[in-house]
Order: C-alpha cells, then structure tokens, then sequence
C-alpha cells in the first residue's frame, strides 16, 4: 500500500499513512535493537522490543498485510541506513531470523487475542447502547496481556479506534498481584540493600577484592572481614561439634566468584591454628567484593592473623576445561549454523557444560557430529589459550565476541584460543588440549527460538563413553549378537512386536489361546504326551509364541502339532520334546503334514513349521500327525 502525502488524517488513506508510519519507525527500532543483541521475551530490554515489534505487526494487520512482512522491513532498514550504521549490514541475516520466528509466533496468537477484544467490545455495546459506559474491564486487558502477549497500549490502540477506553487501575491492580513476589525478590538489589551493615560499609568505602586466580590458585592474605551469622566477628572463635558457618572478606583472594554462568571455587583457608572450609564463593550484590562462605572445621581462628587461601586445584581444572569449551562449542556452532547462532546463556561446573544458543531448529545428527568433531579437532590442536586486557571498544573492534547481556568496564579481558577470540572474565585451561575429550550429550529446545546443548570434557567424557560401551556389551549379551548387529536385530524385535501388537487388535479376545486349557486336552501314550489343536494364530511368529507357551505344561517327553487358518491358508506347526531326541523328528513330521495341506515344510528336530493352500485338510494333517506320533489311526481329541 502507497503512502499518499497530504492524505485528511480520518480518511482511509490517511489511516493507513499512519500505519504505515508506524511500521517504518518501529522496523529501524527493531532492527537496532535486535542488531544489538536484544531478543524479544517478557523482560528489560526484550519486552521493549517485543512491544514495538508487536505494534508494528498490528498495524501491518490493519493494512491487509497477512503474512510476515517484517523480515523485508530489516531489509529495507539494511539498505537505506546501512552505509551509515556498518554493523547493520553484518547482522542483518540474524535480525531477520529473529524477528520472522516472532512475527510467526505472534500471529498464532494475533487472531485470538483480536477475536477475544472485538467479541467483548461487541458485547459491551449490546449492553450500552446509548454509548456510555465503553470501558473494557481490567481483568480482560490483563487476560489479553497474560494469555496472548497483548501490551497494554496494543489493547488501548484497538480499543481507542472503536471509541472505548480500558480501565487502566483494573489491570495495573491484576498486574501487581502478579508482580508481588518479584517486587519482594528485587528489594536485594544491586545498591547493597540487604547486605550485612558490615559488608556496605565496606562497599561505602570503596573496597574491593582483588581476583588473584588467574595467575595462582595460592595466596596469602590477612582477613578484612570475617561475619558470623552477618554479625562482625571480633575475637577468637574456636570449631564446634558440627563446625562453625563463617563468611570471610579478603583483599585479595584466588577464589573465583560465581559469575558469568561459571561456577564457584571451593577449597580451604588455613590459620595458624585452624581450618577452614570454603563452599563458595558469591560476590555481595551490586559491589566488588567477594564473600567467602565456609565452616570453620578445625581448631580456632583469630580474624587479624594472616591465612593461606586454597583453590581446589582439581575441581578449579574441570571447571576450566569445561569453560575452555564452551568457547570452541560456540565457534563450532556459528561455523555450522551460521551467524544467527548466538550464545544466550551458559553454566559451567566441575561436572558439565551447558550451552544454550539462538536457533529455532532442531539440530540433525549430521550438524551434532560436525560440531563434536570441529571441537575435538581444536582440542587436539593443542591451541595456546591466550588473554590480554584492551579497551572494549577495541576489542569489539578486533573481533572478539561479547555478550550483550553482560556489563563491562572500560578495559575488557578478551580470552582467544584458536580461532575463537571472546570478551571473559572467567578462568580457562592454559593450552586447549587440556580439555583432553569433549562429548555433546543433550541438544534440545529451551524457548522460542533458543536451544539448548549439555555436554562433557576430560575425564567425566571418558567416563561416559565407558559406560555407554559397557551398555553397548550387555546389549550384544542380551540379544546375543555382536555390536554390529544390533541395529538388525533391534529392528527385527521392533517388526515382531508390531506384528504381535496388529494380531491382537484383531483378536476378539486381544490375547493368545489359553496354554493350561489347550494342554488340558493332550494324550499319554507309551511315555508320551500328544497334544493335536486347533489355534488362532494370524502368522507363523503367532504360532510359535502359542507353542512357547505349551512347553512347560507338556514337559521334556511332550509332542504338539498346532494347525490354525488364516487369511485361506493353513498354518502348521511341530515341536518335540528334548527328552524325545532321536526318536521322533520334528523335520520329518511336519513335512507328511504339509503335503496334506498342498505345501511343503521344514525346520530342526525339535520344532518346525509349514504352511499350504488346502485350509479345508487341516484335521486331516492333524490326524496324521496322531497316527506317526502315537501309531493311532483316530480323530484328534
């Protein structure tokens, strides 16, 4: 649709300039925003874009535009801006994979949301129809909020055009119920409220901690502050039955706070005359200082003597290499998925890794082994891990990744190991083939437009690959079958049980024939225990598993010949009893059967099956089966 200047502002035309407008500022915003790293979600700066970006769409609505259009609004924000604003044109693929994937899941819920509003209007005017009274209840601007993503200004937008206002303390009152629990959650905030009076003190003054570890996992340092129970701890305190729960502030310190999706440290404090334990380590909210949690375990502390702090040298390893890889897992995803693959979150422990990153599929098993490999091949590598403090517009500048949802300083800490190069200020391995293994182990979704991989490294990679061996080992003694086989066989039990499975939905009764009651009618003669029947069986694999169930109620010294119609074929089946080897051949019976019924047959000298066109013979070949068996010349019972 044109825009038409000079158009009267009630017209038609004159409203679609107005939305026309409207899509043309909120595209560039959206694009800006998006092009920084913003994603659309229910928080900070994403519920800002979300609202302008759903605006916009509304309005594209209004003007006839039914299928996504944003995506060609990036484009033509790319092309007029571009030259200006450089790194525009560099992200311009990603802004228009995330913004398609949200316009496609805003219009799922678009047309409901709309629906729901015009129906309420519509019946808000039967009730009025002098006009007065056209408010829309807050509990429904809110239900359109909650449920469809609708902000409140898109409901007052399409209220306001059919002359209703909406009532704005109604839904502020649904809103802060709803909030109550986040509001208390917010009140630790970054200003330090909430902090020991000790420890905003010291943040008041401006101290700081000092981050030793990523040149030791050793120092001294002499205790700035030691808290028991968030109460300053003045004088000698001396290791109870259960220990002693203390916080402990340094100047300096190697402990790694968690931070950054990094876990952290653990280790020990050593007194003069005690021990003590650390658990963790947090940074006080909205400060630089580092709070030491622990148990004294062992004999007494003075907090004005000087202490030996103690990384655990160990997990402080795992957990590097863990990072380490999430560096070259975020490479190997950008070189795979494109550019549209950003990270969106991370956890790294002793343990594990976990990855969470922007895409809006499921990766293939193809795109999940090129990854694994393009990792394990920079492990094997061996790269340097290099890092060096610069500028953060500079190092922006020369490449290196960084987080918008981070918060740095003026000089940043950029980590490079290959050809990975990223802003961190978390610890890492020296060279990359102390990572030793990584496994991928989990890939799933998270949320629109956000996956999820969980993987391993080191030791706890090996450790999963032995395991899935030793299953890989009890598979092959299960099935008896060698690895290689498994697929095959695996396969055949899956297309025997379906086979089961279709057999008993046409079953009346959905089972087999009872084994105690068919038995019931067999014969004893000369040692031996004849049984000839007629079963429902719908395939040779179904007659087999009703012989499997005859064997233990006829025993060692037991014959059964089974017959069973299908589909105008006999089916027929011999088994003999071990203890009967030798003298009567299972082979040799079933094939006097099968020409009985037109067919040939065969099998081993304990069980064989047959199968011919002449149904209307099967007592016949039953009978048959009595007279060589049992020498009788009788009708089967």
């Amino acid at each position: 649709m044109p825009y038409v200047p000079g158009a009267k502002a009630d017209s038609p035309a004159g409203l679609a300039n107005v939305s026309l407008r409207v899509i043309a500022d909120h595209a560039r915003a959206a694009t800006f925003l998006t092009a920084d790293g913003v994603r659309p979600e229910n928080l900070g700066r994403g519920y800002v874009l979300r609202r302008i970006f759903r605006r916009a769409v509304r309005h594209g609505r209004k003007i006839g535009l039914k299928k996504p259009f944003m995506a060609e609004m990036v484009a033509a924000v790319v092309r007029n801006i571009g030259d200006a604003y450089p790194e525009l044109r560099g992200a311009e693929s990603y802004v228009k994979t995330i913004l398609n994937a949200e316009e496609e899941r805003f219009g799922e819920t678009l047309e409901g949301g709309l629906k729901l509003l015009t129906e309420a209007m519509e019946e808000i005017e039967v009730k009025n129809a002098d006009l007065r009274d056209r408010v829309l209840p807050g509990s429904l601007v809110f239900k359109l909020y909650d449920t469809f993503g609708f902000p409140v200004d898109l409901s007052a937008d399409v209220a306001r055009e059919r002359g209703f206002a909406i009532d704005v303390p109604g839904f502020d009152a649904a809103m802060e119920e709803q909030k109550a629990k986040g509001r208390a959650a917010w009140k630790g905030d970054r200003d330090g409220a909430g902090l020991p009076p000790a420890v905003a003190k010291l943040a008041a003054e401006g101290f700081k901690t000092g981050f030793l570890g990523h040149r030791t996992l050793e120092a001294g340092a002499t205790p700035a502050l030691v808290l028991e129970n968030s109460v300053e701890l003045n004088g000698v305190r001396e290791a109870g039955e259960s220990g002693r729960a203390l916080t402990l502030v340094f100047p300096e310190t190697p402990f790694y706070a968690a931070a950054g999706g990094q876990e952290t440290d653990s280790g020990t404090i050593l007194f003069p005359g005690g021990k003590v334990r650390v658990d963790e380590v947090q940074k006080a909210p909205g400060t630089g200082i580092f709070l030491h949690s622990g148990v004294l375990v062992e004999g007494k502390i003075d907090p004005g003597t000087p202490a030996t702090l103690r990384v655990d040298r160990e997990r402080r390893k795992k957990t590097a290499a863990n990072h380490s890889a999430t560096h070259l897992l975020h490479k190997a995803l950008r070189t795979v998925l494109g550019d549209t693959a950003r990270q969106a979150g991370s956890l790294v422990s002793s343990e594990r890794l976990r990855f969470d990153f922007t895409h809006f599929a499921a990766l293939t098993r193809e795109e999940i082994e090129k990854i694994e490999d393009l990792v394990n091949a920079d492990v094997r590598a061996d790269h340097p891990v290099e890092t060096v403090e610069m500028p953060v517009e500079e190092a922006v500048r020369s490449g290196a990744m960084a987080l918008f949802e981070e918060r740095y300083g003026e000089s940043v800490r950029v980590v490079s190991m290959g050809d990975s190069r990223e802003l961190c200020g978390g610890t890492h391995v020296e060279r990359t083939g102390e990572i030793g293994l990584f496994l991928l182990t989990s890939e799933g979704a998270v949320s629109g437009g956000v996956r999820r991989i969980e993987g391993l490294t080191g030791e706890a990679a090996l450790a999963r690959v032995r395991e899935d061996g030793k299953v890989l080992r009890d598979l092959s003694g299960f099935l008896k079958a060698r690895p290689d086989e498994l697929r095959e066989r695996i396969e055949k039990l899956r297309g025997r049980i379906r086979e089961l499975e279709r057999s008993k939905e046409k079953k009346p009764d959905g089972g087999l024939p009872d084994p105690g009651l068919l038995a019931s009618g067999a014969v004893q003669k000369n040692g031996i225990k004849f049984l000839a029947a007629k079963v429902p069986a719908s395939s040779p694999g179904e007659l087999r598993e009703t012989a499997d169930l005859l064997r233990d109620k006829l025993g060692d010294s037991g014959v059964m010949a089974l017959a069973s119609e299908n589909e105008g074929k006999a089916l027929l089946l011999v088994a003999v009893g071990k203890a009967l080897a030798g003298k009567h051949k299972a082979g040799t019976i079933i094939r006097e059967m099968a020409a009985a019924v037109g067919g040939k047959g065969g099998g081993r000298d304990d069980l064989a099956q047959a199968g011919g066109p002449l149904v209307q013979n099967t007592d016949e070949a039953l009978k048959l089966a009595r007279t060589l068996v049992l020498g009788e010349d009788r009708e089967p019972r």
